[in-house]
């Protein structure tokens, strides 16, 4: 019989009980972290912009009625012609779209950006405070880096592989990593960040997948395939509320670090796979493992199954 047979025996023999409690666990958490991937549909979301030229007025005496006109004209997102000086004598025509109603207590919001398509920005922040694209002004000529923020993960994502050591690796990785994206004010670090966020999040959950599956008795496999996919579910729920109710793109870059923080101290209670150590032609390891199984699961095994498992300790099969 093959070694893998022998294993699925032993596995099937054990049950599941309180040795894959851990692995349960990581493997919970570990298909919350994907959400990453598609949290650039909140961090980066697009506002409204409207550019001025530097010392351009931004006033008005218009009434309300002809502001009234202009909610939908104000926030227009289109960026000036750096060729063309014309803009910059404008004041007057500027004075009159201004709309003093959205900031009722002075001026717009208004700030230098040193692009020259568009010196001098205003937001919308009606829907969002701030995201990145609001934050590092990703408009004009900086708009061809706004796919570089879901890019760079993606790629990072390529990256990953392994079992329990690459699992603890990538949460090493990957929890400074996203606490780091939630303060650093400078992009080009914010994309390597995230780089080292899809190497993380593939690393962890690959291998807690992995993991997961080869520690779980044949007959119970179907079950557990079908139930990795509820936590995913339920978070993409979560993150849709909680991106209602949180505008800030940092803010929310910090609440997606728990799933970083409840699985990094799982790890160290998360035992290797038994089936991977034969594999890699360890095992002796293997077999302790299985033997710690049984002994934790309260299960005592059928004499042919104990007899290999002391071979494999002998010989280290």
């Amino acid at each position: 019989m093959a070694d893998r047979d022998r294993i699925d025996d032993i596995l099937s023999a054990v049950g599941y009980g309180r040795w894959q409690i851990p692995i349960l666990m990581a493997t919970i958490v570990a298909n919350t972290i994907p959400l990453h991937y598609m949290a650039s549909s909140l961090l980066n979301a697009p506002m409204s912009f409207r550019c001025f030229a530097p010392g351009s007025s931004n006033s008005s005496n218009s009434s309300f009625s002809e502001l009234d006109s202009l909610d939908n004209a104000w926030f227009n997102n289109e960026c000036l012609d750096p060729q063309d000086n014309a803009h910059l004598a404008d004041s007057a025509h500027l004075a009159h779209l201004a709309h003093p109603a959205l900031n009722p207590v002075g001026p717009p919001n208004r700030r230098a950006t040193g692009l020259p398509a568009c010196p001098e920005i205003e937001y919308d922040s009606s829907v969002y405070s701030l995201t990145v694209i609001s934050e590092f002004d990703l408009v004009c000529d900086r708009e061809r880096l706004r796919p570089f923020f879901q890019m760079v993960i993606t790629i990072g994502a390529i990256a990953g592989m392994g079992r329990k050591k690459a699992m603890q690796i990538g949460c090493l990785l990957g929890l400074p990593s996203c606490l780091a994206v939630a303060f650093v004010p400078w992009f080009p670090v914010v994309l390597a960040l995230r780089f080292a966020m899809g190497i993380s999040v593939r690393m962890v959950m690959l291998s807690t997948i992995n993991l997961a599956m080869e520690t779980c008795p044949p007959r119970h496999r179907t079950v557990l395939g079908m139930f990795m996919g509820l936590p995913y579910s339920a978070c993409v729920i979560l993150f849709a509320l909680v991106g209602y109710f949180v505008s800030h793109w940092r803010y929310l870059q910090l609440i997606w670090t728990l799933p970083y923080l409840v699985m990094t101290p799982i790890t160290l209670f998360v035992k290797e796979s038994p089936r991977w150590l034969v594999q890699s032609g360890s095992g002796r390891e293997a077999a302790a493992e299985l033997a710690e199984a049984a002994r934790k699961n309260r299960v005592e095994l059928p004499s042919h199954l104990a007899s290999y498992l002391e071979k494999m300790k002998e010989v280290g099969l």
